[in-house]
């Protein structure tokens, strides 16, 4: 009977289509799909075929592609839905919306609101070394991520964990949490809890210079970093016009005064050490411009022309 949930799903992202696909593979009721329009590619200035609208033909659904949700408020109106589920969406959904289906429009949001509102969750767990976060069901409201929580499921972050193994684990529990959410909800057994905004925090978008390396911050936090952007944007740093993506690292929280912040203090098949304000970052796993990515121990003959024991890299 819950299969029979009539459901709008709107996204536009590759987390989207993941999740698109997976209610579609258990048969859940999806009768329209709502995402962007085409966008122009920029050599034949032909439209490229978004992976959402894929789903939509193959699956024979009807799909809607507004400038303005606005534009089609009464088409979905006519459709009578049940529920509107938003993944990764990007835009602003019009006040209008959430009361244009009887359960309203839910969300996904990868951290245990309300900490960490906004779009780079992930990241800022990560970078301010959060033991744990989790995934969010919201009933959405007039802002984003401040909705009333539906369900909430907790994920551990290992040390190990980085951002792509962590999107990895929370877009399993995302998936069980959005199943059982729609059970709760269609059996009208949940509760909305409201978020206690002083307990917010907020994950404000990250752009590339993010990613440069600042050799004058701790080894600890500059690890962090590179964990937290190993997704995108990728950390990254230029020494003799070579651009310097760091994939993998150690550190060393010895503290060395006598030397220069940014200096290279050894080279050797355990990696590439460098001074930091406190401690030394080792850096094991890299890409240089050109090349591919690759650990230190395997291309230690082949750098000496770009990395020398002495160097301040700034």
């Amino acid at each position: 009977m819950l299969k029979k949930l009539k459901i709008i799903f709107i996204g536009n992202s590759i987390i989207s289509e993941k999740y698109l696909k997976f209610l579609l593979k258990l048969k859940y009721n999806i009768i329209t799909i709502i995402t962007k329009p085409d966008k122009p590619l920029r050599k034949n200035k032909k439209k490229k075929y978004s992976s959402i609208k894929k789903i939509s033909d193959n699956y024979n659904i009807p799909i809607l592609q507004p400038k303005n949700l606005l534009d089609i408020y009464y088409n979905i109106l006519n459709l009578k839905a049940d529920i509107i589920v938003i993944i990764s969406y990007g835009n602003k959904i019009p006040k209008s919306f959430f009361k244009i289906t009887k359960f309203g429009c839910i969300n996904i949001h990868f951290s245990l609101l309300p900490r960490w509102r906004g779009s780079s969750p992930i990241q800022y767990s990560i970078l301010y070394g959060d033991k744990k976060t989790g995934v969010t069901i919201i009933k959405i409201n007039k802002n984003f991520d401040e909705g009333d929580i539906i369900f909430q499921s907790i994920c551990l972050i290992s040390k190990n964990d980085n951002s792509n193994t962590l999107f990895k684990k929370l877009m399993y529990i995302g998936i069980e949490s959005l199943i059982l959410s729609l059970k709760l909800i269609f059996k009208n057994r949940f509760f909305l809890e409201k978020q206690n905004n002083l307990y917010s925090t907020y994950a404000y978008k990250i752009n590339k210079k993010n990613a440069k390396i600042k050799w004058y911050l701790p080894a600890i936090y500059l690890k962090r970093i590179i964990k937290a952007f190993n997704l995108w944007p990728i950390s990254f740093f230029l020494t003799k016009n070579k651009y310097i993506k760091i994939f993998s690292t150690n550190t060393n929280l010895v503290k060395y005064n006598n030397y220069s912040i940014g200096e290279i203090l050894n080279i050797s098949k355990n990696g590439i050490e460098i001074n930091t304000i406190n401690g030394i970052l080792i850096l094991k796993e890299i890409q240089i411009s050109g090349k591919k990515k690759n650990k230190i121990k395997n291309i230690i003959n082949g750098i000496n022309n770009i990395f020398n024991i002495g160097e301040v890299i700034n």
